[in-house]
């Protein structure tokens, strides 16, 4: 099975599946082709030293030979100009391999003006467990904050060692083995088909990953605890959720973005990062140097 996608549907049919790969609207599937063009996200510069460009429910890969530039820009919002870029199918994570610095990204009050809303990752397992994190959206300001779930995503990163590293453009150490999926999708109920109404599968939480091996998902929390379409935090409160994960022996990273329906979009607010590796499928906390 291949990593995660931008897009993860469960057809009815043959027939039906690549039209609801057209028609479907869902906040957590802007997936298509990347070329050349702005983009925007967070420096994100993982434990392997491979750098993305994060914008929460998506990223974008920076290529070894010219990820330094970004260096300066570790952990902040910043829009680049990508003159080339490389992605094996449209809707895999793309790779840029050249661009220009432009700027600081700009607040954008219409999409995501959400002043003093934070993001923090942190393990929640002993050393020995099954592995688990707990991620903190946090109100640090003084106003009450919405929180749309739609625009809440995790992501787990990995080291570019396993059998799905064939499957990621990627070309540094490391890559995404989950990402493209948020805590609410917005499906639509049905569409019209040669004059017959369709069921569809409907907006809904999501409170697993839709990859996985063997059925199992990488990432689920517990049913009763899925996230609300939407969510009020006043000031100085914090909401925490808990997501377990269900991974083969390997080194991995965690974090998690608030932003990020599409690439072209502006800010977006990234976590911490949070390390750990799985052997004998027992999990341990690692502490990075320089954290």
């Amino acid at each position: 099975m291949r990593h995660q996608k931008r897009m993860n549907i469960k057809p009815y049919n043959k027939f039906l599946s690549p039209l609801i790969l057209l028609v479907l609207t869902s906040r957590i599937s802007y997936g298509g082709l990347l070329g050349p063009d702005k983009y925007y996200g967070v420096v994100v510069f993982d434990r392997w030293g491979g750098c993305t460009l994060y914008n929460g429910i998506f990223l974008m890969y920076i290529a070894e030979q010219v990820k330094s530039q970004l260096r300066p820009y570790s952990n902040e919002a910043i829009e680049i100009n990508a003159t080339d870029v490389f992605q094996l199918d449209d809707l895999d994570d793309a790779l840029i391999r050249k661009f220009v610095y432009l700027r600081t990204a700009p607040a954008n009050p219409d999409w995501l003006n959400k002043p003093g809303l934070r993001l923090k990752t942190s393990a929640a397992f002993q050393n020995g467990e099954k592995p688990s994190v707990i991620i903190e959206v946090v109100n640090t300001g003084q106003q009450e904050l919405e929180i749309d779930s739609h625009d809440l995503a995790p992501t787990i990163l990995t080291q570019r060692a396993g059998k799905y590293a064939t499957f990621s453009a990627s070309d540094g150490p490391s890559f995404a083995l989950s990402t493209g999926q948020s805590f609410w999708h917005n499906w639509p109920k049905w569409m019209w088909l040669k004059g017959q109404r369709i069921e569809m599968p409907g907006g809904g939480a999501v409170w697993q990953s839709n990859d996985g091996e063997n059925g199992r998902p990488r990432w689920s929390m517990k049913k009763s605890e899925a996230l609300p379409e939407h969510f009020t935090l006043q000031p100085q409160q914090t909401r925490q959720i808990k997501l377990t994960f269900d991974l083969s022996d390997g080194e991995y990273e965690f974090l998690c973005g608030y932003g990020g329906v599409s690439h072209y979009l502006t800010q977006c607010i990234a976590s911490n990062l949070t390390a750990f590796d799985i052997k004998d499928g027992r999990a341990k906390t690692i502490v990075i140097k320089g954290r």
